[in-house]
């Protein structure tokens, strides 16, 4: 690995990823409970579309975490002060794939059956959206670190290759600017 540093998190980065779960396992539920989460608010962000690791992957961080340690990195970079690091799962070990990808190019879109992608308010901003009959697979993954001194915090781990952040007038003006020619070229997907 390119830092060898732990990887830690919160409660925070585990309701976060909620959303790239396709179920999860009781152990995390109780740990979101216990920190004040609602049931209805875990069971809302788990509904959210987007890239899901299969249940037989991981059912939380830890068990992603495993996953992760039990091959090496595929690529790792830095962008934007965050460490990006890929993944390739042998498709031998999963034909099913890791996970289903809930985001592709437009240029991907081509080769699904779907309606013609729309734009519809997402997290804030205008993106496009479109309805596919079946998700892709994936047996790529990336988690996102914050690094610091003694571990990197995990910021979010998915299913898929590296993606640029959604546009924010956080970033600087030439960056943001990069996420958005970004996302105007990227579909969400959900099923027909």
């Amino acid at each position: 690995m390119t830092n060898q540093l732990p990887i830690s998190y919160n409660d925070r980065t585990l309701f976060h990823l909620l959303r790239h779960f396709s179920l999860v396992n009781d152990n995390a539920i109780q740990c979101l409970i216990d920190r004040g989460y609602n049931q209805a608010l875990i069971d809302e962000n788990l509904q959210i579309p987007g890239s899901k690791f299969y249940d037989y992957f991981a059912t939380d961080i830890k068990s992603l975490l495993l996953q992760c340690a039990t091959i090496k990195e595929t690529a790792s970079f830095r962008q934007n002060g965050y460490l990006h690091l890929c993944y390739e799962f042998n498709a031998m070990k999963f034909p099913e794939g890791i996970g289903t990808l809930g985001i592709i190019s437009l240029e991907a879109l081509k080769s699904l059956t779907s309606n013609q992608p729309v734009l519809k308010k997402n997290r804030g901003h205008l993106l496009l959206h479109a309805a596919v009959s079946k998700l892709p697979i994936t047996n790529l993954l990336t988690l996102v670190l914050k690094e610091q001194q003694t571990s990197n915090f995990l910021i979010t781990a998915f299913p898929g290759s590296a993606a640029l952040p959604l546009p924010s007038t956080k970033f600087s003006t030439e960056f943001n600017e990069t996420c958005k020619l970004f996302w105007e070229q990227q579909v969400f997907l959900s099923l027909a």
